[in-house]
């Protein structure tokens, strides 16, 4: 319903449907966003509020200029543009390297013309035709791969990152799962915490979504198991006797 999956695939195929339940994700986001502002103004006026949250609504926004807002805005209705933007100068595309994907993503000059030194001043950079990023980017992207390529595809996803890195270019490696899940980079932030966890062992969870001087994040306990909380809820907080918690269960209710 917001148009993202529309925005997702080649341009010449069928659109692709957004990961997992990402609009429950970006709904619950904004859901907590919404509800932190309602909790500030409680706190001003001593009001509460009813907060309304919609998830198409919310992914609707998700990508901006190039969604929903955008053909508000300007009447422009975005395509497909698979694993390029060709709404900019060029380079703005992922492409194979030794061991998988790279993405290249260079907004400023002095970035590309570092990057065509490093393939070696090639002569074809020197063709005013390949000097016009903006023509590169939205009318020939496809041309100046095929120049950009074999610097790629002769490289591993770490060397490209330690040789970007040192000459200062904003490019990144497409990671596959199990690279995020051992990042150095997320490792030294601190971010995954492991957790023991009586049936599933000890677990390797996602940390908090920021780091806090004051009031640092961490994770207490592990997720519940199936009914391991139901005396707390059904007769704390529900203020059932013991024999109705019993009753339910023979009932096969809980």
């Amino acid at each position: 319903m917001s148009g993202v999956a529309y925005r997702i695939g080649d341009p010449e195929r069928e659109p692709l449907t957004t990961p997992l339940s990402r609009s429950d994700y970006w709904g619950a986001i904004n859901a907590a966003s919404a509800t932190l502002a309602a909790l500030f103004a409680r706190e001003k006026d001593g009001l509460g509020q009813h907060v309304d949250i919609s998830s198409t609504e919310a992914l609707s926004t998700l990508i901006g200029v190039l969604s929903t807002i955008g053909f508000v805005e300007t009447g422009v209705y975005p395509k497909r543009a698979g694993t390029r933007n060709k709404d900019i100068a060029y380079p703005w595309v992922i492409l194979p390297c030794k061991d998988g994907f790279f993405s290249m993503i260079t907004t400023s000059d002095r970035h590309w013309l570092r990057f065509v030194e490093l393939m070696g001043s090639p002569d074809w950079s020197e063709d005013p035709r390949y000097q016009d990023r903006v023509a590169m980017g939205t009318e020939y992207p496809e041309e100046v791969d095929q120049f950009v390529r074999p610097f790629f595809a002769t490289r591993t996803k770490a060397e490209l990152w330690d040789t970007f890195r040192e000459n200062r270019i904003p490019f990144h490696a497409v990671q596959r799962m199990d690279e995020v899940a051992n990042c150095a980079h997320l490792d030294e932030r601190g971010f995954f915490s492991e957790v023991d966890h009586p049936e599933a062992g000890r677990v390797k969870y996602p940390g908090g979504p920021g780091r806090y001087s004051e009031t640092p994040w961490r994770l207490r306990r592990a997720a519940p198991t199936l009914g391991e909380h139901n005396a707390e809820i059904y007769c704390g907080w529900l203020n059932l006797g013991a024999g109705a918690l019993v009753d339910l269960r023979r009932a096969g209710v809980i």
